[in-house]
């Protein structure tokens, strides 16, 4: 038997794995194998189970059939290898506002960093930088101020990762009375949600 031969009479067993494997429309369970040819013509296909989860992995055994062990006097045990998948995440989980009336407190005149406590909004399936706040409305009664620009420039959105990493802070321009600023956050997938921050 040549080199070619035995190649194409490997064995290929589940030992383990987290979702769905097909060959050929048929559904795998563990200890199920298939041959490197069903591989090679596209009949092996891996179903993800919609979960959140960014990385999956099969755990499998090669070998030979016993004909061809017998065949080539091959006597080792199969080896066990896993195949690792990444798993490219679907945006299908809306994001949600926990600080539903967001506002903080300063003496007039001073400046307060916005912290998560303030506010805060979560997204299963979108990181806390791709979480945008968009500012619709400038603040009245001062401005808002973001760590990594100029003190003058105007802050016309931050992310929630800057708000955790305490980057954004209102600033009081010294006036007596309450201040508000508007804004939309969102998620780049989802309906964007209008709030006013006091």
């Amino acid at each position: 038997m040549n080199h070619l031969d035995v190649a194409r009479t490997l064995k290929i067993i589940l030992l383990n794995f987290s979702t769905m494997l097909q060959v050929s429309g048929r559904k795998l369970t563990t200890a199920d194998h298939f041959t490197q040819q069903l591989i090679d013509a596209g009949q092996l296909i891996y179903q993800h189970d919609g979960s959140d989860d960014t990385s999956d992995h099969l755990t499998f055994s090669l070998g030979l059939t016993i004909l061809e062990v017998s065949l080539t006097n091959l006597e080792r045990p199969p080896q066990i290898f896993t195949f690792n998948i990444s798993v490219l995440p679907v945006d299908d989980q809306p994001f949600r506002l926990v600080t539903m009336s967001p506002q903080i407190q300063l003496v007039q005149g001073s400046a307060q960093i916005i912290t998560r406590a303030s506010l805060l909004t979560l997204d299963e399936d979108t990181s806390p930088g791709q979480i945008v706040y968009k500012v619709n409305m400038r603040a009245t009664n001062g401005h808002l101020l973001h760590a990594d620009l100029h003190r003058t420039d105007d802050v016309s959105q931050f992310t929630q990762f800057d708000v955790d990493q305490m980057k954004i802070a209102f600033v009081s321009d010294g006036t007596l009375g309450n201040s508000s600023f508007r804004f939309q956050v969102s998620d780049g997938a989802h309906k964007p949600l209008d709030k006013v921050d006091k």
